[in-house]
């Protein structure tokens, strides 16, 4: 694609070919040429999306790699979200804190109660930040730039729900939270989401981290 290009699609690289899609010409997010370091990104402007049809992640433990930048953090902007579209009792998404200074945070509603946990670090718009997000099935960890987060619980508790605990998951979501309807979308660049289906150890983060 060309700097600037709608984006129809989004393909996983894993080899279980994933695709996350948007039909609608308005809510199609654009191809970005330079976005981080020279290299190229995704970008979605509030009221753009991709989807998968699907719950595409069953384990209850995992580590989500982000790379990102903002250019108009907001409370509750989702980056990347499960949900279940009959219900809004159930979802899991990777977001920002729902009240500014921004941070980092993850949310697992199950059964329509709400956990969130969220970092320390205050985000900055139009950084480039690398978020690693993850739960070894009890808690859940949250790094930024490679640095250990002092998470604090702003909901619930820190129960490290994942994606596996979520029973009715029917949508994969990057750029938004989809449950019901569309929300919390996210206004900025997305450049590369890994998704391991355990908790990894702290030298594989290392490595994931230095790879990115």
């Amino acid at each position: 694609p060309s700097d600037g290009d709608d984006i129809d699609s989004w393909d996983s690289q894993e080899g279980n070919d994933y695709r996350f899609e948007q039909t609608t010409v308005s809510q199609k997010p654009h191809y970005v040429a330079d976005s981080i370091n020279s290299l190229p990104g995704i970008n979605f402007n509030n009221g753009h999306y991709l989807d998968h049809a699907a719950q595409i992640f069953s384990s209850t433990e995992g580590t989500v790699f982000i790379i990102t930048k903002s250019s108009g953090f907001g409370p509750g902007d989702t980056i990347l979200s499960h949900g279940s579209t009959p219900t809004n009792g159930e979802s899991l998404r990777i977001m920002t804190s729902n009240s500014f200074p921004i941070k980092s945070s993850v949310e697992s509603r199950v059964s329509f109660s709400s956990d969130r946990v969220d970092g320390d670090t205050t985000l900055s718009n139009n950084t480039a930040y690398i978020l690693t997000i993850g739960s070894d099935g009890s808690d859940y960890h949250i790094r930024v730039n490679g640095n250990d987060e002092t998470e604090t619980v702003s909901t619930g508790s820190n129960s490290g729900d994942w994606f596996g605990d979520n029973s009715s998951i029917d949508i994969t979501t990057i750029g938004a939270l989809q449950r019901v309807s569309v929300s919390d979308r996210y206004i900025g660049d997305i450049c590369e989401i890994i998704i391991y289906d355990s908790y990894l150890s702290s030298e594989e983060i290392d490595s994931v981290e230095a790879y990115l």
